[in-house]
C-alpha cells in the first residue's frame, strides 16, 4: 500500500502505536501525532524515524516529557 500524501494520527505510543508510525513513515505516510495518557506529541511536519526512537527511549517519562516536539 502506497501512502505517500497521507498523514495519520495515532493514539498512543506503546509498541504497537509506535511500530504503527514507523510503518506509516517507512510506506511514504506522515505521522502527525502520538499520544499518552500523560499528554501528546503533534508535529505538523511529521514524526520522523529519529522521534519515534525518542518515543521508544524515554516511554516511561510520558510523551509530555518530550523537548521541542
Amino acid at each position: 500500500m502506497d501512502l505517500a500524501g497521507k498523514t495519520a494520527v495515532i493514539s498512543g505510543s506503546g509498541n504497537v502505536a509506535t511500530h504503527a508510525a514507523e510503518k506509516v513513515t517507512q510506506l511514504g505516510g506522515k505521522v502527525l501525532t502520538l499520544s499518552d495518557s500523560e499528554g501528546f506529541i503533534h508535529d505538523p511536519d511529521g514524526i520522523g524515524q529519529e522521534k519515534i526512537d525518542w518515543v521508544k527511549a524515554t516511554r516511561r517519562g510520558g510523551v509530555a516529557a518530550s523537548p521541542n516536539m
